[in-house]
């Protein structure tokens, strides 16, 4: 048997979708993407009044917390299945096959629109990197053996699992850098 290494590098988001308080949303979303308040209660630390940040205390209906933390609906993390390369390295490092458009199986669909009337946070932050190292062992490679899995939280497709022969396979590596963040408010009536 050989040991091959699987990698997938570019760009690709941690994702977020909740559901959040009419209150939360009455007075989150009229702020605009440039409030220091907002971005400050996400991304940095939500129980501290700096910044613009007028809502530290959980109790508050208005209080969203740490942004990751806002995924009763969906977290999913991954490469962009469009704005990614998947490479893979023989036991000597060397590259024996690369794809920049991997085929995906199946996707799961999450359109923040189409669920129950409410109101929802959509979250992310976009990283630049390599989101997935794993070793296999097979005696030949055979790329048609590899299969990829997404999620499509509206309209963003991120890669969130992989197969090879069957076979799950979990990352044992990932070295992404942040490059932006983002929200987006829902209200379904």
């Amino acid at each position: 048997m050989a040991t091959y290494t699987i990698q997938i590098n570019g760009w690709g988001t941690e994702m977020v979708l909740g559901a959040i308080t009419k209150q939360a949303y009455d007075y989150w979303s009229i702020k605009d993407e440039d409030d220091s308040g907002l971005a400050n209660h996400l991304f940095w630390d939500p129980y501290e009044a700096e910044e613009g940040n007028e809502v530290t205390d959980e109790s508050d209906p208005r209080f969203l917390g740490n942004w990751y933390e806002n995924d009763d609906i969906e977290h999913s993390y991954g490469a962009f299945s469009e704005k990614c390369v998947v490479i893979v390295l023989d036991e000597d490092d060397q590259e024996i096959w690369e794809c920049d458009e991997p085929a995906i199986k199946s996707t799961s669909i999450i359109d923040p629109e189409e669920q129950e009337a409410g109101y929802y946070i959509k979250i992310w932050q976009t990283e630049k990197g390599n989101f997935f190292t794993a070793e296999i062992e097979t005696d030949k490679f055979d790329p048609d053996k590899l299969v990829f899995s997404a999620t499509n939280i509206d309209g963003d497709v991120v890669i969130d699992s992989i197969e090879y022969d069957g076979q799950a396979i979990d990352s044992d590596d990932i070295d992404t850098r942040t490059k932006s963040s983002g929200w987006e408010f829902y209200e379904n009536l």
